[in-house]
């Protein structure tokens, strides 16, 4: 790799295109260009992939945008459109400075804008407690605000 920050075993491993792209393959299965494409392999803090180069442990997302063709600068970030952190489809990943990587953040860590409404990291799914009662888990924000807005009334 032109530039390479690795130590040789990482740009030794990335010098067959084809087995690294063959080995990546195995840890997620591809689907149509508009759905999200699960990694499968190890999982590191947020939820993010990794997989490892060389002994070196990278980004699964990254790797996806190379092997996809496209660069990513020195100082670049690769942002999730789609927001799920463990998703490796090209088609959901886009190169990105660090601020507009975190101007795109739909909801900032911690926060959702509504009371009673958090994010659970484990199970991907915004959760509901009002007044310490726990109400539910839901998969979109509008669902769970609908429901912090009816067990504030209750």
């Amino acid at each position: 790799m032109a530039g390479c920050q690795h130590t040789c075993r990482v740009c030794a491993a990335w010098s067959d295109l084809t087995a690294v792209r063959n080995r990546f393959r195995k840890f997620f299965t591809p689907g149509p260009d508009d759905a999200c494409w699960e990694w499968q392999g190890h999982l590191a803090r947020r939820g993010y992939g990794r997989f490892d180069m060389g002994g070196v442990p990278e980004y699964a997302h990254r790797i996806a945008v190379i092997l996809d063709g496209r660069e990513i600068p020195e100082g670049m970030q690769v942002h999730h459109e789609c927001r799920n952190t463990s998703c490796v489809n090209p088609r959901h990943l886009t190169v990105t400075t660090q601020a507009e990587n975190l101007a795109k953040r739909e909801y900032p860590i911690g926060a959702s804008g509504v009371r009673g409404v958090t994010w659970h990291k484990g199970k991907q799914r915004w959760r509901v407690k009002i007044r310490g009662q726990y109400i539910g888990d839901f998969d979109s924000l509008d669902e769970a605000a609908d429901a912090a807005r009816q067990g504030e009334v209750a």
